[in-house]
């Protein structure tokens, strides 16, 4: 491959990976924020939500502040756990099971 064609696949390749750059960053956005609605829904500090779920301090943080992307599933089983928790207690069912 000439230099030309070099420089050519190379502008090519690094357009390429910025536009994956800032599709990542919207996504990761859109986490952040149904991680944010899903705190403040809570009710708690971000200390006590990062208790509640079993997830280190530190680790929520990055998460919060993008330092690090926060893995899809980690946020669905968060949101699992606040609705089934929303539900049981709407119905006025402990988590044992046992309808008061």
């Amino acid at each position: 491959m000439g230099s030309s064609h070099f420089c050519l696949f190379w502008t090519f390749a690094s357009k390429i990976l910025k536009l994956y750059a800032v599709r990542a960053n919207i996504y990761n956005m859109g986490k952040l924020k149904e991680l944010e609605q899903l705190k403040e829904e809570s009710g708690l500090s971000w200390r006590k939500f990062a208790e509640s779920f079993g997830i280190p301090y530190r680790t929520l943080q990055d998460w919060h502040l993008g330092n690090r992307p926060m893995p899809e599933y980690i946020l669905r089983l968060m949101v699992y756990k606040v609705e089934t928790e929303r539900l049981l207690k709407e119905h006025k069912i402990d988590k044992g099971g046992d309808s008061a």
